[in-house]
């Protein structure tokens, strides 16, 4: 439940288009992040490191998920996207 709930904290607070999860740009989702998960479940704050490790592979597994479901074809094959016509 704890995973679950941190996936949707990640959605919420992370831009999926986010290059390096130690990017000091995204200290302020984490403490957004550590501050529900403190909110919402009775956990130690010597626990914060780990939690935002777990965030960091939800965040990976996300991105997996959209480019798995919508990036690839049935071959495994990456598509190529049709480029918008300049006007």
């Amino acid at each position: 439940m704890l995973a679950s709930y941190i996936g949707f904290l990640v959605r919420q607070h992370i831009p999926i288009t986010c290059d390096n999860w130690r990017s000091p740009e995204l200290k302020v989702g984490k403490e957004k992040i550590w501050s529900e998960i403190q909110r919402s479940f009775h956990i130690d704050e010597s626990r914060q490191k780990y939690c935002i490790q777990l965030a960091g592979k939800r965040l990976r597994g996300f991105r997996s998920f959209l480019s798995n479901k919508f990036l690839k074809d049935e071959e495994g094959k990456f598509v190529e996207a049709e480029r918008p016509m300049k006007k």
